[in-house]
């Protein structure tokens, strides 16, 4: 965290995310562990739909896990535009969902 950025997490005490399904869980419809993602349901689009409005708004979002503790989620985002200007961030988060779902989105999370 620095002055021109603000640091907000969010964190639970579920099942957490195992090992090797953390590199892939911004991908669109990814899901995991199919036997638990059969019991709660989901389309598998949550993650990257919030890694698209945080990128849209210069941000970052990055995942921390424990199998069987939980999962933190930190997303990190600039105080000011980059562009200094406010823009039309909706239609630039709708941009981001339509290249992550697509499979075009090159940048990391």
């Amino acid at each position: 965290i620095t002055a021109s950025t603000v640091e907000l997490w969010v964190a639970d005490a579920g099942d957490g995310v195992a090992p090797e399904d953390l590199p892939h869980i911004f991908e669109p419809f990814y899901r995991g562990d199919r036997s638990r993602s059969r019991r709660r349901g989901g389309s598998g689009l949550g993650l990257t739909m919030v890694r698209a409005i945080v990128r849209a708004h210069g941000g970052r979002i990055r995942a921390q896990t424990q199998t069987e503790s939980g999962a933190r989620f930190v997303i990190t985002l600039p105080t000011e535009s980059s562009t200094g200007t406010s823009g039309d961030s909706f239609a630039v988060v709708g941009q981001g969902i339509a290249q992550a779902a697509s499979g075009s989105d090159p940048a990391p999370p």
